[in-house]
């Protein structure tokens, strides 16, 4: 050791200087992966080794424990023979506290007895997990697993009724001599419980207990299932009516293995009303404002919005009634009017319809018809068309987070279709499927694909109103281009729309640091009269915040194909599906 070492250890043991004058450094070699992670998180010279009042007496003492500790963080994961050989190093601007860790041979499970009794012995679920019990004789031994399998059992157990359910016997012994392990697992599962009787208690009354029993998904005598208690109650949250459900299992009240359930239910004010203020390129500076209403106790609502833009003005009213299975079943009368002014069109739209949502399969299915009136403006163009159509759409997505997803895809498809015979100026079919894909690439790569084809059959694009012609550009179509700037121009150069659409997108997203991330894009597409027209290209930069609120998204893009106009930003503020 050199003299300027040893003088260092002399002046830290003869005075009560604090290491952090220095740094302190744990190194722990021979290991990895969450064998590692074990030994980091139960030592305690690396949980300390930051403090501001660690002492070098202190230090010494936490590496002198530390090998113990060691083979006590190895003894989950089979190892009960480790060697750890330690060495506490210093220089002028560190201390080095190292661990060389052997491991040694693991000790293996030599008798393995899992039992199951009780009623619940051929329960599927049950058998199932006794089957695929993680440990193994001959198999290293894994206290990990060994702690999962007994609380996977436990969950099993509630999750299916079986509430009286427990271990006559847990244990693991291990016999250092012969450097062998036997686990012994008996678990009797009691009786299963069943469903009692369902009440409901609101304060105040609101809605006809008719009407809550539909959103009921289960029936006194089936087995007693939590998850089943969990959905119904998120199902009659997501119903809208209520500020707070709470379903209580009373078990107090047990009869024969039956268990009723209260269910308690604060109804949400009769009036209520929303304000909203936003922004976006493609509509400017945003505000909305919706007053709803419960009309009676079959749970009938009415729902007034008025929301504003520089270029899309509506007001509309629905008055939705529940049907059959009301959590995913109604039908909505509409009535709207609506006023655009956008880089292409100019039209004014009255609208009275009738939809019914349902569940067609995992896709949510509405069908409606309509009455529409359009006024419109558009190139040279003033006209005023009348529509009575059927139309039809579907709309499905699956992810992780609704608002911030890692992974996930949604999809919707749109079909309408206009005839004389019912009343309309013109004939013309219409077909549109949007959908969007993400997926995390690792903690911070991200890919997401989007894209949007629409096709008409009509005799001629100018037979359309102007709200039924396809048009591209903007924020969420080829950015670099202004909103429904881009499709098939008349003679004089104005867009006038298309009978077609497609775009397209892809966009790498990394993350930067905390809930910053930058993104680079590249978008293609247009609204044409042929495939055979050309697309437009746009590409660009863009920086992502997650906020509280969600994800605000804003984009510097080109124009690529039209290169002497300006780039653009476009800023969206909202969730990704």
């Amino acid at each position: 050791m050199k003299w300027a070492q040893v003088a260092i250890i002399v002046i830290c043991v003869s005075c009560p200087v604090m290491v952090n004058a220095m740094t302190l450094k744990v190194k722990v070699e021979g290991i990895d992966g969450a064998e590692l992670e074990n030994v980091l998180t139960l030592l305690e010279i690396n949980s300390e080794k930051d403090r501001d009042d660690l002492y070098l007496a202190r230090v010494k003492k936490l590496h002198t424990a530390a090998p113990e500790q060691i083979q006590r963080a190895l003894q989950p994961f089979g190892y009960y023979r480790v060697k750890v050989t330690s060495e506490l190093a210093v220089n002028e601007t560190a201390w080095l506290a190292r661990y060389r860790v052997e491991r040694g041979p693991p000790l293996r499970i030599t008798t393995l007895d899992v039992q199951i009794t009780g009623p619940g012995q051929q329960d599927k679920a049950f058998v199932t997990s006794q089957r695929d019990f993680p440990l193994k004789t001959g198999q290293i031994l894994n206290h990990t697993q060994y702690e999962d399998a007994k609380q996977k059992l436990l969950r099993l157990a509630a999750v299916n009724g079986y509430l009286d359910a427990g271990f006559s016997r847990h244990q693991v012994e291990v016999d250092l001599e012969t450097y062998t392990a036997s686990v012994f697992l008996h678990f009797n599962s009691g009786p299963q419980y069943q469903f009692g009787a369902i009440s409901f208690k609101q304060d105040p009354y609101a809605f006809k207990e008719k009407l809550l029993r539909r959103y009921i998904v289960v029936n006194p005598g089936d087995p007693f299932n939590s998850r089943a208690l969990l959905r119904l109650q998120n199902t009659l949250t997501d119903s809208g009516y209520f500020t707070r459900v709470a379903v209580q299992p009373l078990k107090e009240q047990t009869s024969g293995q039956q268990i009723p359930v209260e269910i308690l239910l604060i109804p949400k004010k009769k009036y209520r009303y929303r304000l909203g203020l936003g922004y976006g390129t493609d509509s400017g500076p945003r505000a909305s404002l919706e007053h709803s209403q419960r009309v009676n106790s079959r749970g009938h609502k009415g729902i007034f919005n008025l929301r504003f833009s520089e270029r899309i003005n509506t007001g509309e009213l629905q008055y939705i009634i529940p049907l059959k299975n009301p959590s995913y079943e109604q039908l909505a009368f509409i009535g709207s009017v609506i006023e655009e002014e956008t880089e292409s069109r100019d039209s004014r739209i009255f609208e009275i319809g009738a939809r019914r949502t349902t569940r067609r399969g995992k896709w949510q299915e509405t069908v409606g018809v309509n009455y529409e009136r359009e006024d419109f403006e558009i190139a040279t163009e003033t006209d005023a068309s009348v529509l009575v159509y059927p139309a039809v759409s579907w709309n499905r997505s699956e992810t992780d987070d609704r608002l911030f997803p890692t992974r996930g895809w949604r999809l919707g498809v749109n079909l309408l279709a206009s005839h004389e015979t019912l009343g309309s100026d013109t004939d013309f079919l219409q077909g549109r499927v949007a959908g969007k894909w993400l997926k995390n690439i690792d903690a911070n790569n991200r890919l997401i694909v989007r894209g949007e084809v629409g096709a008409t059959l009509a005799s001629s694009v100018e037979d359309l109103p102007a709200s039924k012609r396809f048009f591209a550009g903007g924020d969420l179509s080829v950015r670099g281009y202004d909103f429904e700037e881009l499709g098939p121009e008349d003679a004089s150069g104005e867009v006038i729309g298309g009978k077609y659409l497609i775009t397209g997108s892809l966009e790498y997203e990394r993350r930067l640091f905390g809930k910053w991330s930058v993104a680079v894009f590249y978008d293609v597409g247009n609204a044409l009269n042929s495939f055979d027209d050309d697309l437009k290209h746009g590409a660009g930069i863009g920086i992502r915040w997650h906020s509280p609120v969600g994800p605000i998204r804003l984009d510097v893009a080109s124009p690529i194909d039209d290169p002497d106009d300006a780039y653009r930003l476009h800023l969206v503020i909202g969730p990704d599906l």
